[in-house]
């Protein structure tokens, strides 16, 4: 089995990256929808992120809201962020290995994730691909959806700085252009793995 990570900053097109992966039969898991279970009332980060953040990040259902924490983490600076990986994460980790157990027999898994270069995630990938486009189609996107653009943006800031440092990188996919052409990169790059790990010209 091989694990590929996709990265990319925030509204570059990991998930349309993925989308287009999941189209093509392969086995898909974004570590963000995984950690969602992860807040749930009762959990003991739920627990733990309420003593750190206080009760008005709760909704209406005592559900923690997650652009509410949001809200506070980013704004907070990167120690704020420290945080919340430190409770998250190691329950995150539990979580994306029961998961490649239970899919072990897939030939390769993509795994999504924005941080997965700077953080323990790595380790479990054999290959990154990251998804780049301009801060400008970024800007838009993140613009045209029904958001909090200030967070989005506050988290773009301290991701275009996390970036900057960032290494092992195996393969860059450009989504500046149209779906189809982002469609046939990605295809391109599938053909590439299959040549390279199972002698596979098809």
């Amino acid at each position: 089995m091989i694990v590929i990570g996709v990265v990319g900053l925030i509204s570059s097109g990991k998930t349309t990256v993925c989308e287009i992966l999941s189209k093509n039969e392969y086995k898909t898991i974004n570590l963000d929808t995984l950690s969602h279970s992860i807040y749930e009332k009762g959990s003991n980060s739920y627990k733990e992120i309420i003593n750190i953040w206080g009760k008005e990040i709760l909704d209406e259902k005592k559900e923690i809201s997650r652009s509410s924490l949001a809200g506070k983490v980013f704004s907070g600076g990167e120690d704020e962020i420290k945080k919340l990986e430190t409770i998250v994460w190691p329950n995150l980790i539990d979580k994306l290995e029961e998961k490649l157990i239970k899919n072990h027999h897939e030939k390769v898994i993509f795994v999504e994730g924005a941080k997965i270069l700077n953080s323990e995630f790595v380790k479990y990938c054999d290959k990154i691909w990251c998804v780049v486009s301009s801060i400008e189609n970024i800007k838009n996107r993140i613009f045209s959806k029904d958001q909090d653009h200030k967070n989005l943006l506050e988290r773009l800031k301290i991701q275009i700085n996390e970036y900057t440092h960032l290494s092992g990188i195996d393969e860059f996919i450009e989504n500046n252009s149209t779906r189809q052409d982002l469609d046939n990169d990605v295809k391109l790059l599938l053909e590439k793995i299959r040549k390279e790990y199972f002698n596979d010209p098809e």
